[in-house]
């Protein structure tokens, strides 16, 4: 489990996922390209349904999950 902020965007995620990883997987690349993907495989860059960028708050409230 990674813990952000509720206000949290991708560039804020995504780093700090990438070094959570790499800290478990030694093997993992930390230099390398990665993105955020929602479990559809679609890239996250906005809240679905909406053209709002992504927050974890506005993922929240998109997916009733308060």
């Amino acid at each position: 489990m990674l813990t952000v902020n509720q206000s949290a965007t991708v560039a804020d995620i995504l780093p700090a996922a990438v070094a959570k990883l790499c800290a478990l997987d030694k093997d993992m690349a930390s230099d390398g390209s990665y993105v955020l993907l929602f479990l559809d495989g679609q890239r996250v860059v906005h809240v679905p349904s909406s053209d709002d960028d992504f927050t974890l708050a506005g993922y929240k409230a998109f997916t009733g999950c308060q």
